[in-house]
């Protein structure tokens, strides 16, 4: 299911840039790194709810969720003048937990 989610939202995303965006040559992509961590979810997801409709409604609130957090926080970094405090951290290692 992680492989599913990561299919679905990078062909709305590309569509939502295509047709909604003022550039010409956008391209919207979701990070392969960012895989394992929809995996994780969806393994603690039916985990507890078992497969079905109810998992799948989790699922996409949890990742929208996850979405609206990271953006907050890199708005709020950008806001406060502290995009510098991503420079501590290796580059991996934001790429492998936010892409």
């Amino acid at each position: 299911l992680g492989i599913r989610m990561f299919l679905f939202s990078t062909i709305i995303g590309q569509l939502t840039m295509t047709y909604a965006s003022n550039f010409r040559n956008c391209i919207a992509l979701q990070m392969v790194e960012n895989v394992p961590f929809c995996q994780s979810l969806s393994y603690i997801v039916i985990k507890h709810q078992g497969y079905g409709m109810e998992a799948l409604s989790t699922l996409f609130f949890l990742f929208g969720m996850a979405s609206v957090i990271v953006g907050a926080v890199f708005y709020t970094l950008g806001k406060l003048e502290l995009g510098k405090v991503l420079y501590f951290f290796p580059a991996h290692v934001l790429v492998g937990c936010i892409g």
